[in-house]
């Protein structure tokens, strides 16, 4: 539904809240991690300029093209800028995949870590583990 033109900001709009609080009940192990407040900014921040809920779904609309240009890049040179991939354990998927995903697009320095108490929404679940890596992967 996200990559629909047009379509889920006709369906979101003035529904920004309702919206959101489904995804993080259902993407985070505990919902009550995501505090009210926090949920209130994002749904504010979507909320205050039409253009901001087209920005966000059209991440979505990208993600075709994105990995026919991943593809591309990844047959003319390697990328290798380091990088580090950080998602909640809960979050579904096998992070084997994800890494030979990153690999096989080029990346070829991938560190990563799994956060046992999270799920989609790392940042907002576990907020210290999340700057505590951020913080020692920059100082390599």
């Amino acid at each position: 539904m996200h990559s629909i033109p047009a379509r889920p900001e006709r369906l979101v709009q003035g529904r920004q809240r309702e919206f959101f609080d489904f995804f993080y009940d259902v993407l985070s192990p505990d919902p009550t991690r995501i505090t009210a407040p926090a949920r209130a900014a994002y749904a504010q921040a979507y909320a205050q300029d039409s253009a901001a809920l087209s920005a966000g779904f059209n991440w979505y609309r990208t993600l075709a093209q994105d990995a026919i240009d991943n593809q591309e890049a990844s047959r003319q040179a390697a990328v290798t800028t380091p990088v580090l991939y950080v998602r909640g354990a809960k979050g579904g998927g096998q992070i084997d995949e994800h890494l030979q995903g990153f690999r096989s697009s080029g990346l070829v320095d991938v560190d990563h870590a799994l956060l046992s108490g999270a799920g989609h929404f790392s940042p907002e679940e576990e907020p210290e583990q999340v700057w505590r890596l951020i913080g020692a992967f920059a100082r390599l």
